[in-house]
């Protein structure tokens, strides 16, 4: 059995968070999921992506988002930014989505994947 150990010990994923002055490599967190944005008449849209308790009062969490998108319209920008502030916190983050090129709308929704990582 201590094999066992020793080998999930070895192979374990190794992080280091270094966010604002926090750094930390033991009791690091990963969280992932889709954000969902529905169609929309104008070129923008927008949702909100809860943690709940998962991380930490007062963690940072590093968030990385992309944008899934449907033929016909496959030029979308996703970017993120904090629940009333400038970046993620503890609580979540909002996904922006603005359609680009010639589209005048949104006219398909949108999944978008995300990874949270904090503690």
């Amino acid at each position: 059995m201590t094999n066992n150990d020793q080998w999930l010990f070895e192979n374990t994923p190794r992080m280091y968070y270094n966010v604002s002055g926090i750094k930390r490599s033991n009791g690091i967190k990963v969280a992932t999921g889709f954000g969902i944005v529905n169609a929309n008449s104008t070129r923008f849209a927008a949702t909100t992506v809860y943690f709940g308790d998962y991380f930490s009062q007062g963690c940072q969490p590093v968030v990385i988002a992309g944008a899934l998108q449907t033929y016909p319209q496959r030029e979308v920008i996703a970017t993120i930014r904090g629940i009333g502030a400038t970046s993620p916190d503890s609580r979540g983050f909002e996904i922006y989505i603005t359609a680009v090129g010639t589209a005048k709308k949104l006219a398909n929704g949108c999944w978008i994947p995300w990874i949270a990582i904090g503690y």
